[in-house]
C-alpha cells in the first residue's frame, strides 16, 4: 500500500468526524468537576402549590468553573416526577418559561453554588393522588468553561433521585 492512500483515506476518515466527535473525547467528565444535588422538603400536600427545590453545584476542580444560572424551569432546568408505578407524569402545560437571571455565573474551586428553585406544581405536574414520587432533576447548561476552555452546548448533569410523599 502507498503512502498517498494512507494519508487520503486518513484526511476522508478525518474529515467524516465531526466536530462534535473529536471534542467530545476531549471534554472532561463533568461528575469529576461538578457534581449536582438537589434537597426538598419530602412530605407533599396534595392542594399544595409549589416546592422549594434548593439546587446544589460542588466544583471539586482546582478551577473555576462558569454554567448558566441553573433557575430558568424548561429552559437549563428540567424536573422528572415518577409515581410509585415508574411512571413518568407527564407536564400538564407547556411551561412559560421566564428568566431574567439567565446569564453566566462561575464556581470558584472547591466552592458550592446554592440556588433556591420554585417548582410550581399547580401549573406543570398533577401530584393531586397521594402516594410516593421519586425526583430528579436534569440540568442542560449550554455552556461549561473549564480550564480556559469554553464548551458551548455540552453540559448535561442528573440530580441524586429524591423520594417525596404526597398526602391529603
Amino acid at each position: 500500500m502507498n503512502n498517498s492512500f494512507l494519508i487520503i483515506l486518513a484526511v476522508v476518515l478525518y474529515g467524516c468526524a465531526g466536530p462534535n466527535e473529536i471534542v467530545k473525547d476531549a471534554m472532561p467528565l463533568y461528575g469529576d468537576l461538578l457534581r449536582f444535588e438537589i434537597e426538598t422538603d419530602t412530605l407533599v400536600e396534595t392542594n399544595q402549590t409549589g416546592i422549594i427545590i434548593k439546587l446544589e453545584f460542588f466544583n471539586t476542580s482546582e478551577d473555576s468553573i462558569k454554567i448558566f444560572a441553573p433557575e430558568c424551569l424548561g429552559l437549563v432546568t428540567d424536573p422528572h416526577f415518577v409515581n410509585s408505578n415508574g411512571d413518568t407524569l407527564p407536564i400538564m402545560a407547556r411551561i412559560n418559561i421566564e428568566c431574567p437571571n439567565y446569564k453566566p455565573i462561575f464556581i470558584k474551586p472547591k466552592e458550592v453554588l446554592i440556588t433556591d428553585f420554585i417548582l410550581n406544581l399547580d401549573e406543570a405536574y398533577d401530584l393531586s393522588i397521594p402516594g410516593k414520587y421519586r425526583l430528579q432533576i436534569d440540568y442542560n447548561g449550554g455552556l461549561f468553561v473549564f480550564g480556559g476552555t469554553e464548551y458551548v452546548g455540552s453540559l448535561r448533569l442528573k440530580s441524586n433521585t429524591l423520594w417525596i410523599t404526597v398526602q391529603e
